[in-house]
């Protein structure tokens, strides 16, 4: 997001006596207003969900060790979501969850394609 846009999501707070459920759509709302703002997102935007959550399991040792003995070898599928996230989200999981079983660096990992998660 750039200007305007970009700023009044930062600014946002809640409301007085706002859930944090209602705050989280509001704010998600505004996000959907920006959409199509990078020209390539229809493209990246599934790498760009791996590379969010990879760097999330890499800071986190306990949360990797986590998805793999919690999951076993389990197919795994996201929450309810827009779009296919429910469907991406498991894949992600699942990729991510085979990276630490194969004791790869998560660092080293430099690009995904969504052929590879729908290969696992």
């Amino acid at each position: 997001f750039k200007g305007d846009t970009r700023e009044t999501i930062q600014k946002t707070v809640p409301h007085a006596g706002e859930t944090g459920s209602s705050y989280g759509m509001r704010v998600w709302r505004l996000g959907q207003i920006g959409r199509n703002m990078v020209l390539d997102w229809e493209e990246t935007k599934v790498e760009v969900m791996f590379f969010a959550n990879l760097a999330k399991y890499q800071c986190n040792p306990e949360l990797q060790k986590e998805l793999v003995e919690e999951t076993g070898e389990l197919e795994l599928v996201g929450g309810p979501s827009t779009w296919e996230w429910s469907k991406w989200n498991g894949l992600i999981q699942m990729k991510i969850r085979s990276l630490v079983k194969e004791g790869k660096d998560l660092g080293s990992v430099e690009k995904i394609s969504m052929n590879e998660l729908e290969n696992i």
